[in-house]
């Protein structure tokens, strides 16, 4: 689910590939998409009156929120996906932490340790800071890593939770960092801090 940047409308993909189309205010559906092959996975609302979804054949599309018309195409992610959207909406992080510039679908690059690409096995553990500077992401041994993404070097490593880390956000002022694990913990760090090998905030 996604709500617009200013509040007033909600999307949701069905199980049937389309998408919802809700108003926060009155709670009424006011539009029902079929956006001309099947939704998968995330939506995001982008300013603009843009959606950003995945196709059932994998390809991120950006297309109108009204009507749902076909904007342009960001290319084949088959075997990934965008999980993440900088809040000035310029890059795109994937499942892999692969890097998209949304203007044209181009790669901005990955972020790699020892010359391998990293995989965030957990569903959604992937974040982008407000202005795209840093890339933050969950794995299944409880580790969290934050990585600049202008030069893809490792920032920080630390293993927060017992267990898979199953969520990590960036607050919309990238000042706070925070992750869900499946050991139920959820831990706040003040970015400056974590990046300073300090403790959690709280």
């Amino acid at each position: 689910m996604a709500f617009t940047p200013d509040g007033a409308s909600l999307f949701a993909v069905t199980k049937t590939g389309s998408i919802l189309h809700w108003s926060v205010h009155t709670g009424a559906l006011r539009q029902k998409i079929a956006a001309g092959a099947l939704v998968r996975g995330r939506i995001f609302a982008l300013s603009g009156g843009r959606l950003l979804y995945h196709t059932s054949a994998g390809i991120p599309r950006i297309a109108r929120q009204e009507g749902g018309a076909p904007i342009r195409d960001l290319g084949d992610l088959r075997r990934d996906g965008i999980l993440a959207v900088d809040r000035a909406e310029e890059l795109a992080a994937t499942f892999t932490l692969k890097l998209i510039r949304l203007a044209d679908g181009k790669p901005r690059g990955a972020i790699k340790e020892s010359g391998r690409t990293l995989l965030a096995i957990a569903h959604d553990a992937v974040a982008l800071s407000a202005r795209g500077l840093l890339a933050a992401g969950g794995w299944a041994d409880g580790t969290l890593r934050v990585f600049s993404v202008a030069s893809a070097q490792r920032l920080a490593m630390l293993r927060p939770h017992a267990g898979l880390v199953t969520s990590v956000a960036f607050s919309p002022d990238g000042r706070l960092l925070a992750t869900g694990g499946q050991d139920g913990a959820v831990h706040v760090w003040e970015v400056d801090r974590l990046l300073a090998g300090g403790p959690p905030g709280r």
